[in-house]
């Protein structure tokens, strides 16, 4: 998917799906409309997706590009289409993708552009008022992430450092998911984690479930309420001392040297995310904020390269992906 603002996204679909079709179905009388009709398409807890055949979208895309960033040039759409085309090379085989024979098809079958083909598309491609005068903080994280890397001071800040606050929380709460999992394979075992006086009576394992509830440490492996994009709960209803504690045990009983699980939630529960986010360009791989759930919600390739630039110091490589 091609994530364009709010928690809208264009698919490809068989080449039968023309944009031209869909316009007239929905009775807009030009195809710019599609934008302004596309804006309204969002729900706050679900996404609208539009789909349409590849060579559309591929269009699409560089209207979108060449009025969203008012930095870039022919050079950096076409750099923009490059790493798309290579993303969706990847995101073939991811399974939301693989598990749809006619899009996983048409993310193979893609080719770029030649250079020549491009420059006519690109030359044809009209200004959309409606795209210059968008929200930036409404547009995909890349863009918002390469404004930020290329000036710390940018007025895109309160907007990427929400962003990552609700990626932090969300890839937080799936490590508290896999800590669970992990606890409750070894529910019997589960003393030689615990502290002494905090020992559960495992000798009859049919009576493991109520010791639980209420237990100092485990009791959130019962809550039904403990899941998924509910970490506000979390946070108000769980010490972190229990997370630390918890992960300490492990570390030393699996005698493993992970990630200093202590300081990571430190910096979590006291909301300090913009040390988090330049704790993960030190981190000098990848990006946590474009993992995991993530993935196909952006260009994987795009963040990877944008974090390339910022981690080399090459900040003047960023200014033609700004927004601002």
């Amino acid at each position: 998917m091609f994530h364009l603002f709010n928690s809208v996204y264009l698919e490809f679909d068989g080449p039968n799906e023309k944009l031209e079709n869909k316009i007239k179905s929905l009775g807009l009388s030009d195809k710019n409309d599609i934008w302004p009709f596309l804006y309204t398409q969002f729900g706050e807890t679900s996404r609208f997706v539009c789909s349409m055949n590849s060579q559309d979208l591929l269009r699409m895309q560089v209207t979108f590009w060449k009025n969203i960033l008012p930095h870039s040039s022919e050079d950096t759409v076409y750099k923009l289409h490059l790493l798309f085309i290579e993303d969706c090379k990847f995101r073939a085989h991811l399974p939301a993708v693989a598990e749809s024979s006619i899009v996983k098809a048409a993310h193979m079958s893609l080719k770029p552009y030649s250079r020549k083909e491009f420059n006519q598309i690109y030359e044809s491609s009209v200004q959309v008022d409606f795209l210059k005068r968008i929200s930036k903080e409404k547009l995909s994280f890349e863009y918002q992430l390469a404004d930020y890397f290329y000036n710390e001071n940018s007025q895109l800040k309160d907007a990427v450092l929400k962003k990552v606050r609700h990626c932090t929380w969300v890839n937080w709460m799936a490590e508290l998911e896999i800590l669970k999992t992990d606890i409750l394979n070894g529910i019997t075992d589960i003393n030689r984690l615990l502290p002494k006086e905090s020992w559960i009576d495992v000798s009859d394992s049919t009576q493991l479930f109520t010791q639980i509830i209420g237990h100092p440490y485990l009791c959130w492996v019962t809550d039904a309420d403990f899941s998924g994009n509910n970490y506000e709960y979390v946070e108000k209803n769980y010490n972190k001392d229990i997370f630390k504690f918890l992960y300490s045990c492990f570390y030393n009983m699996w005698q493993v040297n992970g990630e200093d699980m202590s300081e990571l939630i430190d910096l979590i529960y006291s909301h300090q995310y913009e040390t988090l986010l330049h704790r993960d360009v030190r981190r000098s791989f990848g990006s946590v904020y474009s993992a995991g759930r993530f993935r196909n919600r952006m260009n994987q390739v795009l963040v990877s390269t944008i974090y390339k630039h910022k981690r080399d110091g090459n900040l003047s490589a960023l200014k033609s992906f700004t927004l601002t």
